[in-house]
């Protein structure tokens, strides 16, 4: 039993954590650095259009978390991050095909549901 020691738990916890904040903040805020220019040439629409939906994500997000804090603490967060994890990217693919600023904000808005602030 020499040599045989486990990692704590809770650093697989915090790791997980980690990694699931680190693909958020890159979803919602650093990506629009690289590709608010070719949206604004490609789709014709201005900075604002385009980057108010960040506030709306953030906004969604801020109060669905008082759902799901309760949820979280009865059922635990396991189903619930698999679940977000899977509509997060389905809302990422959706806004690769907007033709129009609705469906845009209308998929932010969702994904704004998976990841709570």
């Amino acid at each position: 039993m020499l040599g045989t020691k486990r990692v704590f738990q809770g650093w697989w916890i915090v790791l997980t954590g980690y990694l699931s904040q680190l693909v958020t903040v890159g979803a919602t805020g650093w990506v629009f650095g690289v590709l608010i220019l070719p949206m604004q040439k490609d789709l014709h629409w201005n900075r604002s259009e385009i980057v108010g939906v960040v506030t709306l994500a953030r906004l969604v997000g801020g109060l669905w978390g008082f759902v799901l804090g309760p949820f979280v603490d009865r059922h635990g967060a396991r189903a619930l991050m698999t679940a977000s994890a899977l509509l997060a990217g389905a809302c990422l693919i959706g806004t690769g095909l907007v033709q129009s600023s609705w469906q845009y904000y209308a998929c932010w808005a969702v994904f704004g549901l998976s990841v709570p602030a």
